[in-house]
């Protein structure tokens, strides 16, 4: 895990673009007005946060 962190690949690009659209997506929900409530917004981000996890453990794995 930590040489994940330390390397530096085309990784990073890969989940710096992953958070880019969680932060678009997130930005365009809040801005809309949709209706969101806290348990909602908690969802969206353990959603992310799984997904996140996931793709980091593959990639530990493919190492």
């Amino acid at each position: 895990m930590i040489n994940l962190l330390s390397e530096s690949s085309n990784w990073d690009k890969i989940f710096s673009f992953i958070f880019d659209v969680f932060l678009f997506i997130f930005d365009v929900i809040w801005n809309t007005k949709l209706p969101m409530t806290n348990t909602t917004i908690a969802y969206f981000i353990i959603f992310f946060m799984v997904v996140y996890i996931i793709l980091r453990f593959l990639i530990k794995l493919s190492n």
